[in-house]
């Protein structure tokens, strides 16, 4: 599989791997809506752009020159189409605070030239360290400062504020670093600064080797998840408040039913919306009463499994509340129990190929440390792939509307 990753392209996947299917494996074309707060952010990184490229020649925009070039950008787009997901907001409020933040900004960095500017809105291919997995990275602005460090800037319209321990700050500088580091070998001392401009903060960090080492670890380990869940179409949905913002609503398996449901809402015929709630409240009840009802219980979750598979849902909205199915295949080592012979063999190829420490009584550490983590040489895996079973990895989780206490996941 060919395929160039970015930090936004993980971070879908981090976030919720369906949609990374939707969007990076399927590339399922879908009317993308045009939210506030994306053209804000667009709108303010084009300023600032063109803002750093005119400084760099000399040439310092006047303020009411950047406001004018800012509020343009808005005439450019038809705002009764915009989507507004955000209660309270209007669409005159982010522009009014695009406004504000590029003047505060203006304000404090003015003449806009604190180095010599290397690049603005900079794309970089590179490969990672010690892999074959090509990466692509847009770096806002690098600088070269006046004391001979180089500056990474990344702008940030959004509220909240990170700090250089935070995950997204981690992932998405760490990338920047290593792909500055490809493009620029000779730079030593590198510097990654976050601006925050609604608060006109900047978080900066200096990374250490080992903090780059790390990361460069833990992005292959990222891609190698991707390329499992791809290899066992393993992408399950991801339920979070940025669903509102989410292109893909209308084909998502954890809404599909919800919606379906509401279209069918007035069809007596026995719709196959209609009967996941049947069944999704049936679970429901049998959930309540669990010990008492163990048996229709474990044959119901059988049912929506079934029912999942066959409609691609994930969700099943009930009268009580909510069943979500998790439908996967995992991968396992064989048995004992499944065939003493061939768990005899394994164990024997294990020893053979110094791996008994990963062995041990159920293979559990060869698989998750070795075998998916694709640490041997492909001759070696292919041995052990003699010994892998696919079985059925689905769960089902209830969720109630009155009682959160009463979620059960199985």
């Amino acid at each position: 599989m060919s395929r160039i990753y970015s930090h936004s392209a993980l971070e879908t996947f981090r976030s919720c791997p369906r949609k990374f299917k939707f969007q990076y494996v399927e590339k399922t074309k879908v009317t993308r809506r045009l939210t506030p707060d994306t053209h804000l952010g667009t709108s303010v990184h084009y300023v600032l752009s063109k803002l750093y490229k005119l400084a760099a020649d000399g040439i310092v925009l006047p303020r009411q020159e950047l406001i004018k070039l800012y509020l343009d950008e808005w005439e450019k787009i038809n705002k009764e189409k915009i989507s507004l997901v955000t209660d309270y907001y209007t669409v005159d409020d982010y522009i009014r605070i695009g406004e504000e933040m590029l003047v505060k900004h203006y304000d404090t960095y003015a003449p806009f030239k604190p180095g010599q500017l290397l690049g603005s809105e900079l794309n970089i291919q590179f490969t990672l360290p010690g892999t074959s997995f090509r990466f692509r990275a847009i770096v806002d602005r690098i600088v070269r400062l006046d004391d001979g460090s180089v500056e990474i800037a990344d702008y940030k319209s959004g509220q909240r504020i990170m700090q250089f321990q935070d995950p997204k700050f981690h992932f998405q500088m760490g990338l920047y670093l290593l792909a500055v580091k490809d493009r620029y070998p000779q730079f030593d001392k590198i510097v990654l600064a976050m601006y925050f401009l609604r608060h006109n903060e900047v978080v900066q960090h200096e990374m250490t080797q080992d903090e780059a080492e790390l990361l460069t670890s833990e992005l292959r380990g990222q891609i190698l998840e991707t390329i499992n869940a791809e290899r066992m179409d393993d992408f399950p949905a991801k339920e979070s408040p940025f669903c509102s913002y989410c292109d893909y609503q209308l084909l998502c398996p954890a809404k599909r039913h919800k919606q379906l449901l509401e279209e069918s809402a007035s069809d007596d015929e026995l719709t196959p919306e209609a009967q996941a709630e049947s069944l999704a409240s049936k679970f429901l009840d049998a959930n309540l009463e669990f010990n008492k009802f163990k048996a229709l219980k474990e044959e119901l979750r059988k049912e929506l499994i079934s029912l999942a598979r066959e409609t691609g849902w994930s969700s099943f909205e009930g009268r009580q509340g909510k069943v979500s199915v998790k439908v996967a295949d995992k991968e396992k080592f064989v048995t004992k129990t499944d065939s003493a012979n061939e768990f005899a063999d394994l164990s024997f190829l294990a020893r053979e190929l110094g791996l008994e420490d990963y062995f041990k009584l159920d293979g559990n550490g060869l698989l998750k440390e070795v075998y998916l983590k694709r640490l041997l040489p492909d001759e070696q895996l292919e041995k052990l792939a003699q010994y892998i079973r696919v079985v059925d990895g689905s769960r089902v989780s209830a969720k109630y509307i009155e009682d959160t206490d009463l979620e059960d996941k199985s």
